[in-house]
């Protein structure tokens, strides 16, 4: 039962937070963020718990992620040893000197369970550190999976700022097998972790919300990259007909009013008029705008909300890393933790990505161009739905 385990980590915790007690006066507030995809009823969704620290904060010695009990997990012996169910990365003040690094992800490979009281265990492969997890089912349903960051391949010393994104996929590679099936009915369901700071002085329970839904299909029928056409004021039928751009791509009349670069037609804001992912609404709140005229440029820094790092006309690993990277003087990640606005960065609304605006850049913000959560962020229309970041080198289909 849940209770139990956590009755059983508050015991640890209190056996030796005596030798701790020097190291427990920083704080310990981690932040968890849980996504789901795909989150229809039934199917084989991933499931990213995302984990951030804040600079100032004690760093994580072990995680336990506490499953709902709607959810299958796989047994060990279901799943051949050797397989890929996840993956596991983080970014941390490794050497404690105010540099931020990331390091490299690792795979979660399933592997042989010698013992029977646990369900099954999986362990990082590939990159410089090791990470067990244990699958343990609890009396009364639901599972447990935890695990001990801090172990004695974890580099040292190692300090907030510190995030750590665990992904455990539907399926596993290359195999295919089923790994986690989502509940089959829909409804929102509570994911909990429980976590342990570095030096065992904090023992924290925070918990997030993960819908399942019927998730429905948003096809194009012209295949024009558009998909919210009629709203905009184009034609879902007629591949030569789109809304209005104002872009160099399209420099004619696009909508066939007769027109050329006219506004959008009023109604449109929560609609992506221009393909890239993003509605009117979330780029008038990215960019601080008074209209929805970059929702009529789907690429480029100024028109394509996902290409943080200007230059390069793509959404890569580059903007992804932005978030972190370069930190700060203080030792603090470069956009992630800050507020919204920030004297210290007059360009920070840009990170600013979950819409509407919740005055501070966090996971919710970094996981809107995260490869490993399905979005039409990260599938955009323009990109045929397929994954921007494996696709065409992420480049727009279109000049900046």
């Amino acid at each position: 039962m849940r209770l139990a385990a956590l009755a059983a980590l508050t015991a640890a915790v209190v056996v030796l937070a005596g030798a701790a007690a020097t190291r427990a006066s920083q704080p310990f507030s981690p932040a968890l963020n849980v996504t789901l995809a795909p989150a229809d009823p039934g199917v084989h969704g991933a499931v990213t718990v995302a984990t951030s620290i804040p600079a100032g904060h004690h760093p994580l010695d072990s995680v336990s992620i506490f499953v709902p009990g709607a959810w299958q997990v796989a047994r060990g012996q279901d799943v051949p040893d050797g397989q890929q169910v996840g993956s596991v990365v983080m970014s941390a003040d490794v050497g404690c000197n105010g540099s931020v690094e990331n390091l490299p992800a690792e795979q979660l490979i399933d592997v042989a369970v010698n013992d029977s009281a646990k369900k099954a265990e999986w362990t990082t492969t590939g990159g410089s550190w090791t990470f067990n997890l244990v699958v343990d089912a609890l009396q009364g349903g639901g599972h447990e999976i935890g695990g001990v960051l801090a172990n004695a391949t974890m580099p040292v010393p190692i300090c907030a700022p510190q995030v750590v994104n665990i992904t455990i996929q539907g399926r596993s590679t290359p195999g295919n097998y089923p790994v986690l099936t989502n509940p089959t009915s829909t409804g929102t369901y509570t994911w909990s972790a429980v976590y342990v700071s570095l030096g065992l002085g904090h023992l924290v329970e925070v918990q997030d919300t993960v819908a399942v839904c019927v998730c429905p299909s948003v096809p194009d029928p012209d295949g024009d990259g558009v998909i919210d056409e009629a709203p905009c004021g184009g034609n879902n039928s007629n591949p030569n007909l789109r809304p209005e751009r104002i872009d160099g791509a399209f420099p004619g009349d696009d909508d066939g009013d007769t027109l050329i670069n006219e506004p959008l037609p009023a109604g449109s804001l929560n609609y992506d008029c221009d393909g890239d992912g993003w509605t009117g609404n979330d780029e008038k709140g990215i960019y601080g705008a008074a209209n929805t005229a970059h929702d009529q440029d789907p690429c480029g820094n100024n028109g394509w909300p996902s290409d943080l790092v200007a230059g390069d006309n793509a959404m890569n690993i580059g903007d992804f890393q932005s978030f972190i990277a370069p930190s700060r003087s203080d030792g603090s990640f470069n956009k992630f933790g800050h507020p919204v606005p920030d004297p210290a960065d007059p360009n920070i609304r840009r990170w600013d990505l979950a819409q509407p605006s919740n005055g501070v850049i966090d996971i919710a913000d970094l996981n809107r161009i995260n490869p490993g959560v399905v979005s039409s962020a990260t599938r955009p229309p323009m990109f045929g739905g397929q994954p921007v970041f494996f696709t065409n080198g992420g480049r727009c289909p279109y000049p900046p």
